[in-house]
This record gives structure tokens, C-alpha cells and sequence, in this order.
């Protein structure tokens, strides 16, 4: 029985990654499309071989490739479920999507959590509470402009998944880390850029957030919200849960990460006033 469902998944050198999200993937999915930006590796081959749609589209930011994907890649199924590449869907979860599906849900989409693997242990707490959508009607489904940290967008109530997408990249900490100096560069950035795309008014868990990180968290001081995080995701959230891993975990993402977050921020506003200082300067003509 087909399932009206088309997995698509963005890529850059993920050959360590890309086999095993496409295997989970080919559970579940009518169609694999697999949006790539010019991968130097093998990521490509793999992909073609076993048998995803690869379409390439040079990287701007991942709103933009999301929203090609959504546009762009001529998807013929009702469904569309996004995946990263160092993600698979886990068998439990594939067959509760099955099954929603064939009951013709009204929602436009519905979320699902993520429960990652680190340092060789499944993640309990933390992080793994936290509901992404990631699985909505193509029609009905865009995203906005944010480079980084994105989110899906779909009108109406949505509904949640029991089932997790299992997160395990092979790629190393060493990756990881490259990875979190680029996100913490585009999250200084998305600071200082006052965008409304998505309205306060919307009743969707997305413009909650939105709503709370631009009026409360925005608004704390820069060196106590990465403290406020990492105790709320290590000791509310039950990180303590998974040992010395889970420590070093929130350690990095929920303290380090946000303190390079809160320091670049710092840094771009040093610059821009700088500037202005620069530039209410009085010219000196002496000389000319």
C-alpha cells in the first residue's frame, strides 16, 4: 500500500550518515528526495544507489532549502516528512505514521521528538522531550526566513507522535563542534534582525516560542541565560538522568553553546557601535 508520503532529506558530505537515514527511510516513504549542495564526498552515489530522487541547489540558508524542497522538487505525494541526514525514523515510529495516515488525519501536521545518541548512550532527559514538526501536508506546509534553528509552519492544530527519530551522527565531535561555531555566528546574527514571519497571534507552538525567546529571553542579560538553560534542560528537563554523558551533552549545547551564542551577539554589537562612532565623526579636510 503506498503511503502518500515523500522523505526529503538535506545533505552536504554526509557519507558517514546518509545509508542508514535513507534504509529507515525507505520503510515509510513512497518517494526519498534528497536535497543536496554539491557534496564532495560520496554522499550523492550513495544516495542514487539506493534509489533517492537527488536534486542540487546551492546552500543560502536552511529556510531556503527547506522551502525548495517544498516548491522546487515537484513532490507528488499529499505528505511530506523532513529528515536530517544524520537521523533515522525508528521502526516503531514508521509504523504509527503508517497507521496515522491510512486514518486520513485532519490535522495539517504533527510533531515528534528526537532521541539522540551520544558518546555510545541514548539520551533520556534533556532534550529529548521537545516536539519538533516535522511531518504536514505539502500544501499547507512552509517555512520562514530564519538561517538557522528553523521551523515548519502549517495553519490549524496539530497533533503529536508517540514514536522517536533516532539521532546519531557519525561524524564525531569534532564536527559537532565546526557545526555549533557556524549555528552560533547565524544565531548572533538572527538577533539583530527583527522579523515577523510568523504572526503572535497564530496559535501554533512555533509562535509561543517565538513569542517567549524575542519578549522574555531576548530581554535577560547575556551571561545568565546560558546558566538559566543548561539547569533547565540538565536538572527540569532530567538530563542528570543519563550519567557523565548527559552532563557533558548540556555542558556543551545548553551552556557552552549559548555562552558563543551570548559572546557573539556581544562581539556585533561592539562592531556596530564602532561604526557609528566611526561615522558621526567629523570629517578632518586638513591637508585636502
Amino acid at each position: 500500500m503506498k503511503s502518500n508520503l515523500t522523505v526529503v532529506i538535506l545533505t552536504f558530505n554526509e557519507e558517514k550518515n546518509i545509508e542508514l537515514c535513507l534504509s529507515s527511510a525507505k520503510a515509510v516513504a513512497e518517494e526519498i528526495v534528497v536535497i543536496d549542495s554539491f557534496s564532495t564526498d560520496g554522499t550523492v552515489s550513495i544516495a542514487e544507489k539506493e534509489g533517492a530522487r537527488v536534486l542540487q541547489n546551492n546552500f543560502i540558508n536552511y529556510s531556503v532549502q527547506r522551502n525548495f524542497a517544498l516548491t522546487q522538487s515537484q513532490i507528488k505525494t499529499e505528505w511530506i516528512l523532513f529528515l536530517d541526514a544524520d537521523e533515522r525514523i525508528s521502526p516503531e515510529l514508521s509504523c504509527e505514521i503508517i497507521q496515522l495516515l491510512q486514518t486520513k488525519p485532519t490535522q495539517n501536521g504533527f510533531q515528534m521528538r528526537r532521541q539522540l545518541l551520544w558518546l555510545g548512550k541514548w539520551m533520556r532527559g534533556g532534550a529529548s522531550a521537545i516536539y519538533f514538526l516535522r511531518l504536514a501536508r505539502i500544501k499547507n506546509a512552509s517555512y520562514g526566513s530564519r538561517e538557522v534553528n528553523e521551523h515548519m509552519w502549517v495553519p490549524g492544530p496539530v497533533g503529536k507522535l508517540k514514536c522517536f527519530i533516532l539521532h546519531e551522527d557519525k561524524n564525531g565531535i569534532d564536527r559537532w563542534h565546526q557545526k555549533h561555531l557556524r549555528y552560533a555566528t547565524l544565531e548572533a546574527r538572527e538577533f539583530f534582525v527583527k522579523k515577523n514571519e510568523i504572526s503572535e497571534s497564530s496559535i501554533s507552538s512555533v509562535s509561543k516560542k517565538r513569542w517567549i525567546h524575542k519578549n522574555i529571553w531576548d530581554r535577560l542579560p547575556l551571561m545568565l541565560r546560558p546558566w538559566l538553560y543548561f539547569c533547565y534542560r540538565y536538572f527540569i528537563r532530567g538530563g542528570f538522568l543519563d550519567g557523565w554523558q548527559g552532563f557533558s551533552y548540556h555542558f556543551l549545547q545548553a551552556l557552552w553553546f549559548q555562552l558563543l551564542i551570548g559572546l557573539k551577539i556581544y562581539e556585533l554589537k561592539l562592531n556596530q557601535n564602532s561604526l557609528n562612532i566611526t561615522a558621526s565623526k567629523p570629517v578632518d579636510r586638513k591637508g585636502l
